[in-house]
């Protein structure tokens, strides 16, 4: 069955929810959808994650958008208000 058509035949939040997700093309190219990962997954990611691989950064995938969002659109900022509730020490 294709996704689009599970999509549609879903009958519950959660069958919908999962259908969509499996439409989503992850940029992250360790594993598939929904199998847990194996060994060959593990040495795949340890592999990206201590040689120098595509790192993600908090600042630029959310602060820097999310400010740019706030700077440029009235409906923000007056319905939301932009805080810092935590910080990580590393």
């Amino acid at each position: 069955m294709a996704v689009d058509t599970a999509l549609a035949d879903a009958d519950s939040e959660a069958a919908r929810d999962a259908a969509l997700l499996k439409q989503v093309q992850w940029p992250y190219p360790v594993g598939s959808a929904d199998v847990p990962w194996g060994e060959e997954e593990r040495r795949l990611w340890f592999a990206r994650a201590t040689l120098g691989g595509p790192k993600r950064s908090y600042q630029a995938n959310v602060v820097e958008r999310l400010n740019a969002v706030a700077e440029s659109s009235d409906f923000f900022s007056k319905h939301f208000e932009v805080v810092e509730y935590g910080r990580l020490s590393h």
